[in-house]
């Protein structure tokens, strides 16, 4: 089967449209970093860190893949400085919505791409948007990790 981090990524874009995206485009998930379309709401499944830990003994050698894949969740709201709250708990809301998804089976398998998978860290920073010294918006990204496990 080989190194899982391929097959993580694109199934966690897969599983991520399905659980998050909107029919109106508020909220759209993108693999990799969003290109000119920018809505209010993105969620960007980037870059990835794997690390192998030893073979086991036996005749197979399997080795355990553990893949860190870094999901940047954005939500912005134009307004002033008032808004901030708004902004960061929705932000809050779509980690929440992400990190319960791996709480039921059969879903912490990212559809077979790996063998177990969660939310193992989010680290959130907020941030206005000024157009010289007046305040536009507000916006809250909070970069978060998912864990994977499979052997191979």
């Amino acid at each position: 089967m080989g190194i899982s981090a391929p097959r993580v990524k694109a199934a966690l874009v897969e599983v991520l449209t399905a659980l998050l995206e909107t029919p109106n485009g508020d909220l759209v998930v993108t693999y990799g970093l969003p290109g000119q379309r920018q809505p209010a709401e993105i969620v960007a499944v980037l870059g990835q860190r794997t690390q192998i830990e030893r073979p086991t003994v036996g005749t197979s050698r399997s080795r355990e893949d553990i893949v860190a894949t870094e999901i940047r969740v954005s939500v912005y709201l134009p307004g002033d400085e008032s808004i901030q709250k708004t902004v960061t708990e929705r932000a809050w809301t779509i980690v929440d919505s992400i990190a319960q998804h791996f709480r039921s089976r059969p879903n912490e398998t990212l559809s077979g791409a790996c063998r177990d998978a969660w939310v193992s860290s989010a680290d959130a920073a907020e941030d206005v948007v000024r157009d010289q010294d007046v305040v536009e918006g507000c916006v809250c990204e909070i970069a978060v990790t998912v864990t994977s496990l499979a052997r191979y």
